[in-house]
């Protein structure tokens, strides 16, 4: 079985939220910033 869609967060802020693994994933880090991929390309970088 294939983790298709998975969510993991952390009690010091860490988020991130991902489907069929880079096909959207959305990361937040409070140290790192925030990145986004969609369609494996990433929009959004620290």
């Amino acid at each position: 079985m294939f983790p298709f869609i998975t969510r993991d967060e952390k009690k010091d802020g860490y988020r991130k939220t991902s489907f069929f693994w880079r096909l959207f994933r959305y990361e937040s880090d409070p140290k790192k910033g925030t990145s986004l991929d969609l369609f494996f390309i990433p929009l959004l970088r620290p």
